[in-house]
């Protein structure tokens, strides 16, 4: 029978358990198929390894076998290790794959990245039976994005990195000139912001309101019944203004969002004044230098205009 490590293996473990039964166990093999190997390393060597089977008492020449088995295994699993080290590593990422904004964002980051590391694969993670949250929290992911206003989870996770997710600003058509680049918040002056009170964007529309009252514009605001959309899209005065996120004029959305299409003409603000802060990407104290290296990828694609992610 060919020596090979696995032979190695269990001479050292016979040697220390001094116990066929335990041995066997150990490596899920008869204690007659152990006794083989045993008797074909001596014959392999072609010296005795035990003065006393019973007793397990080596014999000169099995104590240098056993000591240099033992060197022998010890390299072998170092070389092991060795390549482990070298990858492929992998990196964690939980999140709602039904949010297709992110989605996007996400599999854009995978690709580029995985490019540029190509020892390193990026897993993806959406839990069904648990929170996002969990997963970060359990070690199961080495970091998540969440949809939340830039508060959520801020003392739930050592490091937060913002996806800044655009929003447009939705005006009655014609009522403002704007041609080139993103719109400044100014160029909504003296307009009335009106917003969701429902419970679930509640937080986010007063996201949105901070970011404008710490501004130097002056705009004033009313708050939309939750169960009334339609309220909402009738206030077509000529000062009106909604803010969308961009991900929500989704085909799948197009439907709620009809009336904000045939009235309005939509710009995207410009996010050093105000932007959605949708999406936090969230680090735990376990996340390593590689799950960092992606989380970069992933904000440097979520910021990029979307004109780039079409070329």
């Amino acid at each position: 029978m060919p020596m090979d490590i696995q032979l190695m293996r269990e001479f050292i473990a016979l040697v220390n358990l001094k116990s066929y039964r335990k041995v066997a166990q150990q490596f899920h093999i008869a204690p007659s198929t152990l006794s083989r190997h045993i008797k074909a390393i001596g014959k392999e060597l072609g010296h005795p390894l035990f003065e006393n089977l019973r007793a397990y008492q080596l014999t000169d020449e099995g104590q240098v076998v056993f000591e240099r088995f033992g060197i022998l295994v010890g390299e072998y699993d170092g070389l092991l290790q060795a390549l482990a080290a070298q990858g492929p590593h992998y990196v964690r990422i939980a999140y709602c794959f039904e949010d297709r904004a992110i989605s996007h964002y996400v599999r854009a980051a995978k690709e580029k990245f995985e490019r540029a590391h190509r020892r390193t694969r990026v897993k993806i993670i959406s839990p069904q039976d648990k929170t996002i949250s969990a997963c970060l929290e359990s070690g199961e992911a080495d970091l998540s994005v969440m949809y939340a206003p830039p508060a959520a989870n801020a003392r739930r996770f050592k490091t937060q990195l913002l996806i800044p997710e655009p929003l447009l600003a939705a005006v009655p058509k014609g009522t403002l000139e704007h041609r080139e680049g993103p719109l400044p918040l100014e160029a909504l002056e003296g307009r009335t912001f009106y917003y969701s009170a429902h419970p679930g964007y509640l937080d986010y529309s007063h996201h949105i309101l901070d970011c404008i009252e710490s501004s130097d514009v002056s705009m004033s605001f009313r708050a939309v019944a939750s169960d009334n959309i339609d309220e909402m899209y009738s206030c077509d005065g000529p000062d009106r203004v909604w803010f969308f996120t961009q991900s929500s004029f989704s085909p799948r959305n197009r439907p709620l969002f009809e009336r904000a299409y045939e009235t309005s003409d939509l710009f995207e603000v410009d996010p050093k004044d105000l932007n959605g802060n949708r999406y936090i990407v969230s680090l735990s104290d376990r996340t390593n230098e590689v799950a960092l290296r992606f989380a970069a990828d992933l904000l440097e694609i979520s910021t990029r205009h979307p004109d780039e992610d079409a070329g």
